[in-house]
């Protein structure tokens, strides 16, 4: 599918995934264009913004990639964005470009657009997921803390709100790991 939903609770990285979804296949030098649900106002702000003619891909490649990359991030499509001109922009767009749409609100996407869609849900990394890059951020700055501190560190952390931004905010803390050994 040309266009890919990403979706789930605040702050589990949906956004960086978008971002990295067009350096994987295209490389790091890939061009993107990121659209917001502000900018698209009108009809014609859609088909601007989302759209490009045929005959462009006819004559010309977008930056010697494989297709374009389109991210439209913390996406809400209702009725201020003209629903059915991002569905005729999605249709027009198929096999040219890649669309990606994040967004924290998933059952408000009506149904034509997540038939059209690839879906992703991302989820918040549990404690033991994020233990190993926790240990590699806190040994790069020369910081030993044993396993069971760490954790649990990482599982009050979850406890507050399953949210991966607040584990490195931890991991930057004032607290020692003695502190969290308890």
């Amino acid at each position: 599918f040309p266009v890919t939903i990403s979706h789930g609770p605040v702050g589990t990285g949906k956004s960086l995934l978008a971002s990295l979804i067009p350096k994987a296949i295209d490389g790091p030098k890939v061009q993107v264009d990121k659209v917001y649900t502000d900018d698209l106002k009108t009809r014609a702000d859609v088909n601007k913004k989302l759209v490009r003619p045929e005959t462009f891909d006819r004559l010309f490649e977008v930056a010697q990639q494989s297709q374009s990359y389109t991210i439209f991030d913390e996406c809400v499509i209702d009725e201020k964005v003209h629903r059915d001109a991002v569905l005729n922009a999605m249709d027009a767009m198929r096999g040219r470009g890649l669309i990606i749409f994040t967004t924290n609100k998933f059952n408000n996407f009506m149904e034509a657009v997540v038939s059209r869609s690839t879906e992703l849900h991302v989820s918040a990394l549990s404690p033991q997921m994020f233990l190993p890059r926790a240990k590699y951020i806190l040994n790069a700055e020369g910081v030993d803390i044993p396993d069971t501190a760490l954790l649990n560190a990482l599982a009050a952390t979850q406890a507050i709100r399953q949210d991966n931004r607040l584990y490195y905010g931890t991991l930057t803390s004032h607290y020692t790991y003695r502190d969290w050994e308890t």
